[in-house]
């Protein structure tokens, strides 16, 4: 379709076996990731124009009034997936998942959200070799 914007498209797992997931949208181009930024959350394009991903957190609820499932949206573009990029995303996905848990940043916390971060960056690698995506293939 003329104007679509192709992009890899998947979930990924706060930790093993948590329902609490993040959507990850990895596009050929920054120029078509900030488009979809300006799109899908609203925000002006000159804002994001040199970056090289981004982060939303969002609080889903379901119709009962409980926490939802879906934690927040990971943009990133091909040519810039590297792994600086990929942990700085991840990083403010875990701050925003503990922020949502309320899990405050304590010294025994600290490795529940270091093994958060690492399993964010683990998930996005393996499925970026899988897909053969940037550095990554």
């Amino acid at each position: 379709m003329a104007g679509r914007i192709k992009t890899c498209r998947f979930k990924i797992h706060v930790e093993r076996g948590a329902v609490e997931y993040f959507q990850v949208s990895i596009y050929p181009t920054r120029k078509r990731m900030v488009v979809a930024i300006r799109l899908n959350e609203g925000h002006p394009q000159n804002k994001y124009r040199n970056a090289c991903g981004a982060f939303f957190g969002y609080r889903s609820m379901r119709n009962d009034g409980s926490p939802g499932e879906f934690l927040g949206h990971i943009y990133l573009c091909k040519r810039y997936l590297g792994v600086s990029t990929l942990t700085h995303e991840c990083v403010h996905a875990a701050l925003h998942w503990g922020r949502v848990k309320k899990v405050k940043l304590s010294g025994k916390s600290e490795e529940r959200f270091a093994g958060v971060v690492g399993e964010l960056v683990r998930q996005i690698g393996n499925r970026c070799c899988s897909l053969r995506v940037g550095g990554w293939a």
